[in-house]
């Protein structure tokens, strides 16, 4: 997998993902007939809330579709599926109180950590996300928990915030009689949208697991003993040993320069030969070409799968707009499986296919040069883990270059550069590293927050690395996007104008705005514990309103807060503000008046 990600780092794009999202299946809420019976600490519930300043503070409303654990004195049990799994992969919401701690356990054995771990600098095994350690009594005192492996960084929320937790499960490999051959593995985990494992191997079950010996299949657990939990939206896929196979393949290429990919067949090809399966590496010294493979493909089970396209050539180099750089095709049977018109690094498609061998073609041109002509096809099914269908992944080096990052000192760090955002470039951008480890990207040209982070402060490899036009710095902690948009409401887009800067003693910047001819201050800076952070505007004279947050979901909170887009973050004002949540096209808007004085709310994520 590391040779995947080098590709798609290098181009400054993102690597392929771990699985189709459609291919999960939904693991039902409506009632508890997925697990087995249980203790009365576990519910079914409509939706829930959690005051984060109230300890294992967890309050449950009727319906369904959320999965609660309540534990008491009396109903403290672990919860248990009623099916079993080997390798899996799992995705999920979860909610945490206050001070609760809970945790995921892959075949009843192998835990990965639920804890409030909110604002926790320097997290250990037993934070959220960690692999929890194993535990035998008969060693000595500090010799009893070992193996325990903490995340790569804390990317937990706050409690009462939805948080979302991927986990991709190798289970233990078995030989015929019993005995253990291969340690069971976290292949990847993600939380909140940060990688915070890779291939952890797991020498046994973690303390606390439903069972002590090791076993080719478990029941999934919840653990229900220590504090409330809620869950919601899990999903999952269990895998079988069967995979998809390639055979007889044959390939063709022709030099030259295409605009589209062209029908071949009347072509003299400059290449051709059989392989062993399907090599992207075959192409010898040419630049520019078009290539064709065809072969038999091996369909284990009946059902949809998805086929994806990588094109390392292929990226966003303002150098080549309107040029096509290349293209393809995916061909199963009479199926056209994906159609790569280009436009980005990959192209994917879903067919549904009977089981059994079908002819196989794959297509694709290069019209780039310059770049390493690495093609990549991946291949998932109903029981089937994805995976390249490429013999050869080995993928030509990187330049010797590490990543570029830029981390906070003693003193705040600024730095100028470009966003991606919601299919847009914003190019008037800065980013704040503080030394508290809070840090926020605004848009100058439209006075408005793009996004806040914990933890570590910019990847700018994709701004500096060799020509550096992306001219993008990439956040490198769990991110809460803020709407993006221009937040003064009288004033028009393109009429908020931005003045200047100036540093208060502490060198953090304070930003000044003009529109409609009102002056705005707007000053933005971590709490004392540098968990939040906290945002006052100013506008002398004139009427202007401040657009807080536009989504598609705002929600008053039972503590006078306001949860946003599905409880993501959170907004709560300080002093006399008068908020008000007002319609907005199919969404909402949080707005607050700026006549009446200095607006301050503070931003919880």
């Amino acid at each position: 997998m590391a040779s995947i990600l080098a590709l798609f780092f290098w181009t400054g794009q993102a690597a392929p993902a771990a699985y189709a999202q459609e291919s999960l299946m939904d693991l039902p809420l409506h009632d508890m007939t997925a697990f087995r019976p249980t203790g009365d600490n576990w519910q079914i519930a409509g939706d829930v809330f959690a005051d984060f300043n109230r300890r294992h503070h967890l309050d449950v409303e009727t319906g369904t579709g959320v999965l609660v654990s309540l534990p008491s004195e009396d109903a403290r049990e672990n919860i248990f599926t009623t099916w079993e799994h080997g390798d899996l992969t799992l995705a999920l919401d979860f909610m945490m109180p206050s001070a609760s701690n809970s945790g995921i356990y892959l075949q009843g054995r192998y835990e990965v950590q639920l804890f409030d771990s909110w604002g926790m600098k320097d997290p250990t095994f037993a934070d959220v996300g960690g692999v929890y350690q194993r535990w035998d009594e008969t060693r000595r005192d500090s010799r009893k928990g070992f193996d325990g492996v903490p995340p790569r960084m804390n990317a937990g929320r706050a409690p009462g915030l939805w948080q979302h937790l991927e986990i991709d499960f190798r289970a233990p490999r078995f030989d015929r009689n019993g005995r253990k051959v291969e340690n069971a593995r976290f292949e990847r985990i993600e939380l909140n949208g940060v990688v915070i494992h890779e291939n952890v191997e797991l020498t046994g079950p973690t303390r606390a697991a439903g069972f002590d010996a090791e076993t080719p299949a478990g029941p999934l657990m919840i653990q229900g003993d220590h504090g409330p939990v809620a869950l919601r939206d899990i999903q999952y896929k269990r895998y079988g040993r069967q995979s998809v196979r390639l055979s007889d393949v044959t390939y063709r290429t022709f030099e030259g320069e295409f605009d589209s990919l062209p029908d071949l067949e009347p072509l003299v090809p400059v290449l051709q030969g059989a392989l062993d399966g399907f090599r992207h590496d075959v192409v010898g010294d040419l630049d520019r070409f078009a290539i064709v493979f065809e072969g038999e493909l091996a369909i284990p089970t009946t059902g949809p799968y998805f086929f994806d396209l990588g094109l390392g050539w292929i990226d966003d180099d303002p150098h080549f707009e309107g040029d096509p750089q290349g293209g393809g095709l995916v061909r199963v049977g009479d199926h056209d499986a994906v159609r790569h018109e280009g436009t980005s690094p990959s192209a994917e498609g879903t067919v549904h296919l009977q089981a059994g061998r079908h002819p196989f073609r794959v297509a694709y041109f290069k019209n780039q040069s310059g770049r390493a002509p690495v093609a990549l096809l991946t291949v998932e099914g109903p029981d089937t883990r994805r995976r390249l269908l490429n013999v050869d992944t080995s993928l030509p080096s990187p330049p010797l270059v590490g990543p570029i990052h830029l981390d906070y000192g003693t003193h705040p760090l600024l730095h100028r550069h470009m966003v991606g955002y919601d299919e847009d470039r914003r190019t008037h951008v800065m980013s704040v590293g503080d030394p508290g480890g809070v840090h926020y990207t605004v848009d100058l040209h439209r006075g408005a927050l793009l996004q806040v982070w914990r933890g570590p402060f910019l990847d700018a490899t994709p701004m500096w690395h060799s020509r550096g036009y992306h001219q993008l710095a990439l956040p490198r902690g769990s991110v809460a996007r803020m709407a993006g948009a221009p937040e003064l409401i009288e004033a028009p887009e393109g009429s908020v104008t931005f003045e200047r800067y100036v540093l208060d003693d502490a060198g953090r910047p304070v930003f000044q705005y003009a529109a409609q001819g009102v002056e705005i201050t707007d000053r933005i800076e971590p709490d004392a514990e540098n968990r939040i952070l906290r945002r006052t505007l100013r506008a002398d004279g004139g009427e202007l309103r401040h657009a807080v947050a536009r989504t598609a979901q705002i929600e008053r909170l039972p503590d006078g807060s306001y949860a946003i887009d599905d409880r993501s973050y959170l907004i709560r004002f300080d002093g006399p503000a008068a908020p008000v949540i007002q319609p907005l096209g199919e969404g909402y808007e949080l707005l607050v008046p700026l006549s009446d004085g200095p607006v301050t709310y503070s931003i919880i994520w």
